[in-house]
């Protein structure tokens, strides 16, 4: 490969990320993900009672408590 050609690989690498990189922060903002207009969509973000059939926030005492009837056994995954 001549240096004219690995100059040009360079150039269209440097070129590419630039345009990709002020393309994304068009997308996206830089605060991050916008949230819609009627408030967050995640149930750990909402300050009320979770809806029903969905899992809220658990407190940090919680963490260590027992798991809920049906649900699949977890004691040989730390083993991995």
């Amino acid at each position: 490969m001549s240096s004219r050609n690995l100059l040009f690989c360079l150039a269209g690498l440097v070129l590419g990320f630039s345009v990709g990189f002020v393309l994304a922060n068009q997308v996206v903002p830089a605060g991050g993900r916008q949230v819609a207009a009627d408030g967050p969509s995640s149930p750990a973000a909402q300050s009320g009672p979770a809806a029903p059939g969905t899992a809220g926030p658990i407190d940090p005492t919680q963490a260590g408590g027992p798991l809920p009837a049906g649900h699949p056994d977890i004691s040989n995954l730390a083993s991995d």
